[in-house]
């Protein structure tokens, strides 16, 4: 377990009441749940970058729903009835129309990190399912039984 986190869990531990020996035993406990979630560096650093791709690429995307929302009818379909005309209101000089150009780029990148997602996240089932069927673990005393 990385010591700082170590030191997080023990000073957390000290304003606690339990005895000495039971802190350590508390200790030991969270040392072996946190190698099952984080077991190598390697793998804990593919999940937070999993789950950076996934913060940013949903932030991306809320917020390009939020700016075209809007648009989405309106900016395809005059209506008549309301004397409104996409192609007179939608001119190079509006907000929306002026900043496509970075949009399309922001929208570019969510479809980007959004590949890159599926592609991790195909490589890690891909890596689990591996895991489940490694026969390495069975042995011949336990019958060909996993252990």
């Amino acid at each position: 377990m990385n010591t700082y986190l170590e030191g997080v869990i023990r000073k957390g531990l000290a304003a606690t009441q339990l005895t000495d020996v039971e802190k350590s035993m508390a200790v030991e406990r969270y040392r072996h749940e946190i190698s099952l979630i984080l077991p190598n560096r390697e793998k804990t650093e593919a999940i937070f970058y999993m789950i950076l791709l996934i913060v940013t690429t949903t932030a991306i995307l809320f917020l390009l729903a939020e700016l075209t929302a809007p648009h989405a009818v309106r900016s395809r379909y005059p209506m008549p009835d309301e004397g409104f005309d996409p192609l007179q209101y939608y001119t190079r000089d509006r907000g929306i129309v002026a900043y496509l150009p970075e949009i399309h780029l922001f929208a570019h990148k969510a479809i980007e990190q959004t590949d890159e997602l599926y592609d991790l996240l195909a490589t890690a089932d891909s890596e689990y399912n591996r895991d489940k069927t490694d026969t390495k673990h069975l042995t011949k005393q336990s019958g060909g039984k996993r252990s």
